[in-house]
């Protein structure tokens, strides 16, 4: 476990990042004396570490805060991010934990193959914390895609866009489990649209600066301004200095890929 303290608005908040490979989960509550009691649900134990942070009233708070402005359009906001949560899944096998969405009521699901590796059948969390097993339909590893069925009707799903009409600087969110943090939401822009060969066919990729991590993989790279998926959640560049070069298979592709006409029109 490692701490950092980020200094904003004269107050110090201290965040809690798990390096761990078991991906452990924690969770937070504050007691009325401010007091921040962080828990690892991997260990179910309580951490040491906590802090002490001032109740913010109306009269503290920055003076461009307003709690009324932008109401009706926070609560369309709102919205939109539960309908993303719950057309994404966590996948998890014995050794890697991933993302995919659903885009069938069916039960359909879009994710990296190497979310699933090898596996004939993984184990799926929907949002509402129900868990079952999926059978692998379709898996190309040299194309990093894979789809995945789990039985079910009525399921919320995400729908995909079937055209390249997406442009760079265009605001788009990422949902996931990065470093095992399940259903976590993260905004950025289309940095920029590549093309790569991928067995001697041209393919599609949408650059963006949307946080990714491990974790996000096979999750879906959603259009902000209409609410499709515009891409799958593939890799990220990692190195020194390098940050923001995140990169999703345009759903297009995909459908390509995997043939996804027949099952999408059904």
């Amino acid at each position: 476990m490692a701490i950092h303290s980020l200094k904003k608005l004269g107050v110090f908040i201290w965040i809690l990042i798990s390096s761990s490979p078991a991906f452990g989960e924690i969770i937070t509550y504050t007691d009325k004396e401010g007091v921040i009691h962080i828990t690892d649900l991997h260990s179910d134990r309580p951490l040491k570490t906590h802090s002490r942070l001032p109740v913010l009233t109306p009269s503290t708070l920055p003076p461009q805060y307003t709690p009324d402005k932008g109401k009706e359009n926070n609560v369309q906001t709102r919205k939109s991010i539960d309908m993303y949560k719950k057309g994404t899944i966590i996948i998890k096998t014995n050794n890697s934990l991933g993302s995919g969405f659903l885009i069938t009521p069916t039960g359909h699901i879009l994710t990296n193959s190497h979310v699933i590796k090898e596996n004939r059948f993984v184990s799926v969390q929907f949002h509402d914390g129900k868990i079952k097993e999926a059978y692998v339909v379709k898996n190309i590893p040299e194309s990093d895609v894979a789809l995945i069925k789990v039985p079910g009707e009525n399921l919320s799903f995400l729908e995909g866009r079937d055209i390249i009409d997406f442009k760079e600087g265009e605001d788009v969110i990422v949902v996931g489990a990065p470093q095992g943090l399940h259903y976590t939401v993260t905004q950025g822009i289309i940095s920029s649209l590549r093309k790569t060969t991928i067995n001697g066919r041209s393919v599609l990729f949408i650059q963006t600066d949307a946080p990714i991590n491990r974790g996000n993989s096979g999750g879906p790279l959603i259009r902000k301004s209409d609410g499709t998926v515009i891409g799958l959640i593939t890799f990220k560049s990692m190195g020194v200095g390098v940050e923001g070069l995140g990169f999703a298979l345009a759903f297009p592709e995909i459908k390509k890929l995997l043939n996804l006409d027949s099952i999408l029109n059904q």
